[in-house]
């Protein structure tokens, strides 16, 4: 899920009968970075399909300064939040870089949401699952940024095709209302949903 922050689940067994073979975690920045960003650069809300960052370059020190983010001590299962790249973050980061493009900090951006997730993958996923992995399925805002996309997949494991959820049937836009939807359904008759491993 690529909302405000990203977030990670992964089923080892397709068939879900044992619940402990499925976990999750949040990954670090969704939208959020970037949304931050728009605001204070452009007075913008977002960025449109991801058409600014596209103008722009990663800046490798940035990106190492992102990645050094103490979200990522946290041990899983983890919950982010967007107050953790909140507004005074996003100010301190740009006062950091004085002489970068407005541009390259959303391209930049883009790049910390794909870089977050696979480090998320890579640190807390069994190796021969993402081995055995062949697609990864995307939702939440962040599939509407091309750039965001486009960093994802190059980052990836060459075995994994990103994909977007609409593929199997649960649109992007409305993960978040099918889950809860979900969730009254198991309360209004009575059915256990318990899942321990994941935020």
């Amino acid at each position: 899920l690529i909302g405000l922050v990203g977030s990670e689940m992964c089923i080892r067994d397709r068939a879900c009968k044992d619940r402990r073979q499925m976990f999750g975690f949040d990954t670090g920045p969704g939208n959020v970075v970037c949304n931050y960003l728009c605001e204070q650069l452009y007075g913008l809300p977002y960025d449109r399909d991801g058409a600014i960052a596209a103008s722009g370059k990663v800046d490798p020190a940035l990106l190492a300064h992102f990645m050094s983010h103490p979200f990522f001590d946290r041990p899983v299962p983890r919950s982010g939040w967007s107050q953790d790249y909140n507004h005074a973050y996003i100010a301190s980061v740009i006062e950091k870089f004085p002489r970068l493009a407005k541009e390259d900090f959303l391209a930049t951006a883009c790049a910390f949401t794909a870089s977050a997730i696979v480090r998320s993958m890579k640190e807390n996923v069994p190796e021969e699952i993402i081995a055995q992995t062949r697609v990864i399925y995307a939702s939440g805002g962040g599939v509407r940024n091309p750039q965001i996309m486009k960093q994802l997949q190059a980052r990836l494991p060459e075995n994994i095709r990103l994909a977007v959820s609409d593929e199997i049937g649960i649109p992007a836009a409305y993960k978040e209302a099918v889950k809860f939807a979900t969730l009254a359904y198991s309360t209004i008759h009575l059915s256990l949903i318990h899942i321990s491993e994941p935020t």
